[in-house]
């Protein structure tokens, strides 16, 4: 069995798959989609979850993440 328990609501805020972020030392970053591929995004989190993350800053509403796997250019 599986709950979701609602702690607290944020507005203006974004909510992605714990699983599309990646840590390079103090920074953290999404993959997104610009054209045919995928390039890393600079984001800031606020609370996580073990399966979301709350992004505060650094990522568009609307924008395509790829949630593990796709490579990056920068």
């Amino acid at each position: 069995a599986s709950l979701d328990v609602e702690l607290s609501r944020t507005p203006g805020v974004l909510v992605v798959p714990r699983e599309a972020l990646h840590f390079e030392a103090e920074r953290v970053f999404v993959r997104v989609q610009r054209g045919s591929g995928f390039q890393d995004q600079e984001v800031t989190l606020g609370p996580l979850s073990a399966h979301e993350a709350v992004v505060t800053r650094g990522l568009d509403e609307g924008a395509v993440i790829a949630r593990q796997g796709a490579r990056s250019s920068r």
